[in-house]
């Protein structure tokens, strides 16, 4: 089987359709916090525990956020850098 081709996909667009992909995934993770961090901000504004949400941002929110973009501290390797690596071989 020729490098170029894998299960009879061209290897360039198995990389760019794999790209793809995971820039999709990785929007609708980031979309999702999102979310969530709007569902805790009313959840603390009806319960009157502003607490709740500084705590949110404060820690998770932020360490899940930096494990996708070169932004955060969270991860050593974000995803950010998995995806320059696939267009590099692309």
């Amino acid at each position: 089987m020729s490098q170029d081709k894998l299960c009879g996909i061209d290897r360039k667009d198995y990389l760019d359709e794999g790209l793809e992909q995971i820039y999709s995934l990785r929007t609708d993770i980031l979309d999702k916090l999102e979310e969530m961090e709007n569902v805790i901000r009313d959840i603390a504004h009806q319960t009157g525990d502003s607490l709740m949400l500084t705590r949110a941002q404060s820690y998770w929110l932020p360490t899940v956020r930096g494990c996708l973009d070169e932004g955060g501290a969270a991860s050593m390797i974000p995803l950010d850098d998995t995806i320059k690596e696939i267009i590099e071989k692309i």
